[in-house]
This record gives structure tokens, sequence and C-alpha cells, in this order.
């Protein structure tokens, strides 16, 4: 399969998600199978808006004077990537047809394979300006953003949508995507005012598929091996994988598997290939995967750090990382020892209670 001219070798892909899919969370997805890995969704205006303001000290110091052109952008730490990520997209959004196609032109995007325009985002402060799902109410402006960035993008340009605003219009919206000159479309079967409730909608997706002749994608509720066979089954391109990858980025390599219907892979080979985890990972993990393969989240979570101390101040991570931690922790029991992980404002003590917690729920 093709997007534009990208070539697209599997079907399973790191959906975006705000606030969650980092430079390091995003490296981690792709090592474990996501072929292609979305970026949080990154304002137009706040791209443009934000060349020549600093960033704050939130950011690791050397790393801006060795990269000066993120030292001038306040937008710049949301289009971080890592060498081994594999197929590339960044998500914009903006309800202002100019501002969008300029930020499809910025140098901040140039590692980027792929740019995927949300018409999708039910959040009422994005609705408000206009922005993400409320375009589905405007298929006119929809459609002159989408025209406009295809213009001037020397990437495919895609988009993301719903199933509808408060009234199904998929087909139509996706007849325009296509028609306006988009490369791939993905949808999500929830109207935006369902938010994130209810079930998924698969006949919808099977209708989208078959009315366009472009890379259709599902997305929603996907979190094992039923949930993607229903989704396969609408006869989709790609399958996005959201909030089932929060502390569980593994979850890669399984749906892979089966999808491929190939033999499992030992967790242990897996994570020493490539030299990906070699600069965390020791014998003591290896010795402890081979014995639990739940381990591979301490892994991961190590890892996950080390990535975003590259980029990012000790402080800012302590904060952000804390619901990463909780998430890489949420399968085990002892909710004494995650309550030290929500509380700890040291991040190789926050290890350390994971790793503890991990080797405790095996022993119980």
């Amino acid at each position: 399969m093709k997007i534009g001219n990208v070539q697209v070798n599997n079907k399973l892909f790191l959906a975006p998600m705000a606030g969650v899919t980092d430079v390091g969370f995003r490296a981690i997805a792709s090592f474990f199978g996501a072929e292609i890995t979305y970026t949080e969704m990154v304002s137009a205006k706040g791209l443009i808006y934000g060349k020549g303001k600093a960033l704050s000290n939130s950011v690791n110091s050397k790393f801006l004077k060795e990269n000066p052109k993120f030292a001038q952008n306040k937008s710049a730490w949301l289009l971080l990537n890592e060498q081994n990520d594999k197929i590339k997209a960044v998500q914009i959004f903006g309800s202002d047809s100019k501002f969008m196609a300029k930020a499809c032109e910025d140098e901040l995007l140039d590692d980027f394979d792929i740019i995927d325009i949300n018409m999708g985002c039910p959040a009422p402060k994005i609705i408000k300006n206009g922005e993400g799902s409320a375009l589905m109410e405007n298929l006119d402006l929809a459609q002159e953003i989408i025209v406009s960035c295809c213009k001037v993008s020397k990437r495919p340009v895609t988009v993301k949508f719903r199933k509808g605003f408060k009234q199904d219009n998929a087909v139509l919206f996706a007849k325009m995507c296509e028609q306006a000159g988009a490369s791939a479309i993905t949808i999500h079967a929830r109207l935006m005012t369902q938010g994130y409730s209810g079930v998924v909608d698969y006949e919808t997706i099977k209708k989208v598929k078959e009315c366009v002749s472009i890379p259709v994608f599902g997305s929603g509720d996907v979190k094992d091996k039923e949930s993607l066979k229903k989704m396969l089954e609408t006869n989709v391109d790609g399958v996005l994988i959201g909030r089932a990858s929060f502390g569980n980025l593994e979850i890669f390599k399984q749906l892979n598997e089966f999808v491929k219907n190939a033999e499992p892979v030992s967790m242990v080979s897996f994570v020493t290939k490539d030299n990906f985890f070699s600069d965390v990972l020791t014998q003591d993990d290896l010795k402890n995967l081979e014995n639990n393969e739940k381990y591979v989240k301490y892994i991961c979570a190590k890892k996950h750090i080390s990535i975003l101390r590259k980029y990012f101040s000790e402080s800012y991570i302590v904060k952000y990382m804390r619901k990463h931690m909780l998430w890489y922790a949420g399968c085990f029991k002892n909710p004494l020892l995650k309550q030290e992980i929500a509380k700890s404002e040291n991040l190789d003590y926050s290890l350390k209670i994971l790793k503890e917690l991990i080797l405790s729920d095996k022993q119980s």
C-alpha cells in the first residue's frame, strides 16, 4: 500500500494523542511495530506565531544550543523525532486555510513523511474555534483547508475525521476529502457528541471504505486480537491503535504477530534486536524478562525516560512522566506502590518502585 509516494508495509499505526504521543512514546511504538507514528496534534497558528519565541526552561539547554531551529519555536518540542521511527506523521489542526498551508511549509516539519489534518477532535476548546470535528459541519471550509495544504505540501496530506458532528455525514465527508486531494483518510466512527463513549460504528467504517479509492484507516476501540479482527473485517487498509497502547506499547508486537499469523517471538529476543534498548538494558533485566514478559514495561519506562532526557529538563520529565509511569504500572496489583509512583519527585525512584511492583506481582 502507498500513501501518496510513501510505501507502507504493515497495517498497524500509533494514533495521534494529545499529551501522550511524545518523542519517546513514538520511538518505542515504532520499535515494537507501529508502521506509522503520529505526533500530538500541533496548532498551525501556534507553529507560525511561535517563531522567534524561546522555549521554556522545561527543555534541555544543551539540546537547544545544538539545535537552534528548535530553540526558536514554542511548538518545536511536539515535533521531535528519533532516528528509528519508521514512517513519521505530523498532525496539524486549525480552521484558517492560509495558516494551515503555511504550517505545511514550515522547516520544522521537514523530517516528517506525512502531514495529517485533524478534523475529528471533540475537545470543547478546539470545537469552539471551529477546529477539529467542528469542520465536519462546514464542508466548504474543510475542503478549502485540504486543497490549500495539498497545493503547497511536498508530502502526502491525509485527514482524520469522525462519523460526524451531531449526525452521520462520514461518507459525504470522505468523498470530499478524496476530491480535495487527500492521499488517505482515517475515520474514528463515533459522533463528536459521543466523545469516546459508546461503541465504534463498524458499518460506517465499511461504507467509507467502499465509497473512496484512496487508503482508509480505522480508529477506535482496538485493544486486542478480537477487536482488531472486527476492525479488519471492515476491509480498512490500516488500523490506528490509541488508548490501548498506554503503558502497553508491546501491543504492536503482539497484534502484528496476529495479523501476520506469525509464531510469537520471545520478548527477550525481541528487545535485544537492533540495539534499540542497549543503553538501558542490563543482564538483570534480561533475566527478569525471561521469567516474566510483563517486565518489558519496566524496560520501556527506562527507555522512555532515557529518550526524554535528551530533550527535556529533569523537573519537566518528573511531572510529565507521572501519568506514563502509572500506565506502565496499570496492570499490576499493589495500590500502595502505585501511590508511591504517583507521589514520586524522582525518576530513578519511580523506576525502582515500578520494578519492585512488577517483581512482587510475579511472586504473588
